[in-house]
């Protein structure tokens, strides 16, 4: 089915929810049922992964593009940014393009745009857009595809081109994205109950690695150390160079990430959270939490850094400590990997929060 927290299709309502009501309007087609709700053009439902699309086979070779169009997505509340995310297998030297269409101030559809080319063996990129000009209505800003002046919207649509080499097919297992507005007050889930615990996430450090990369490469370290938690075990250089954006030349870009870790055959996604709630409904479940930061000097206490315009960390837990709740925070910025795991006071930790999170988790 497909999996939603606030958000409907329209003409279709498929309100599936998570437990708890979460922050953002957050969507993921995956599995027969979801795809079937969009259009499909040069792809048949995959024999090897089933659930997923393939390219369709001509008795030669596989057909050089098909693409998967969602159904118009209708959100419960107005957004202003959408960040997309998709789980691809990309063998050989195939990939995908993955482009939105959004109603802007319901009045006017925008072009179909990029919001990124990504392959596992390929030249990943994304194409940023922008314009300032008075009354231009939108830019796409590396990941994110952002709404400017005083407009809003309730409704956009995400599709996937899959691109093949000739031998071999991408196969496409998910495809999503999550639409928010941080100035938008949401509500947000209850609090859960067994969040006061701390998983085993193993603990890695940015700084031990190559000076050239070290101190960019948060994102991917982050990432590496829950793919590591469940079970495949990557150096952090390698998932960096998975997860770089050739276009920006990043490794920070949102989508890219979470791309790689679905090309691993994991469940991934980037969403928006805007309370604690939702993080801490993850830790109960057992499920690890890349979150993103910004911070001033003495705004984050026991950070190992004074200040950062961006940085990735990952929540392991929670827990009580002479009356105060305190996040446990695997922070890569530290100098070794002894002092990755962090006590961050839960009340700084989620002002310095982005609300943007990564979530990866089983298949």
């Amino acid at each position: 089915m497909l999996k939603s927290r606030c958000i409907v299709l329209s003409l279709i309502f498929f309100l599936v929810s998570f437990s708890g009501l979460a922050a953002a309007n957050f969507i993921f087609f995956e599995g027969e049922e979801d795809w079937h709700t969009g259009e499909l053009e040069g792809l048949v439902f995959s024999e090897d992964y089933p659930g997923s699309l393939e390219l369709q086979h001509d008795g030669e070779g596989y057909v050089s593009e098909g693409t998967f169009t969602s159904p118009i997505i209708q959100t419960t509340h107005p957004f202003t940014s959408m960040v997309p995310s998709w789980n691809v297998l990309t063998p050989g030297e195939t990939y995908v393009v993955v482009e939105v269409n959004v109603l802007i101030a319901g009045e006017e559809w925008s072009d179909w745009q990029v919001l990124g080319i990504w392959g596992k063996n390929t030249e990943s990129r994304s194409i940023s857009f922008s314009d300032w000009n008075d009354g231009y209505p939108y830019r796409i800003n590396i990941d994110i595809f952002e709404i400017l002046h005083e407009d809003k919207a309730q409704e956009y649509k995400v599709r996937a081109i899959l691109v093949s080499d000739g031998e071999n097919t991408p196969v496409l297992q998910g495809l999503g994205g999550t639409a928010y507005d941080r100035e938008e007050p949401y509500p947000t889930a209850a609090e859960p109950e067994e969040y006061l615990r701390e998983l085993d996430v193993p603990q890695r450090s940015q700084m031990v690695e190559d000076q050239a990369i070290r101190g960019r490469i948060c994102s991917p370290v982050s990432l590496a150390m829950v793919l590591e938690m469940l079970g495949t075990d990557l150096p952090s250089a390698e998932v960096a160079s998975y997860s770089h954006d050739d276009g920006e030349n990043i490794y920070g870009n949102w989508s890219f990430n979470v791309a790689f870790a679905g090309s691993l055959g994991y469940r991934a996604y980037v969403d928006y959270y805007q309370g604690l709630n939702e993080i801490k409904e993850q830790i109960a479940r057992g499920v690890p939490v890349i979150a993103s930061i910004t911070f001033g000097a003495g705004e984050l206490d026991n950070a190992p850094m004074d200040s950062t315009g961006g940085h990735l960390v990952v929540v392991v837990g929670f827990k009580e400590k002479d009356g105060e709740l305190y996040a446990i925070v695997n922070d890569p910025a530290a100098p070794d990997e002894d002092s990755v795991r962090r006590l961050y006071r839960a009340d700084q930790f989620e002002n310095a929060w982005r609300g943007i999170v990564y979530i990866v988790e089983e298949r």
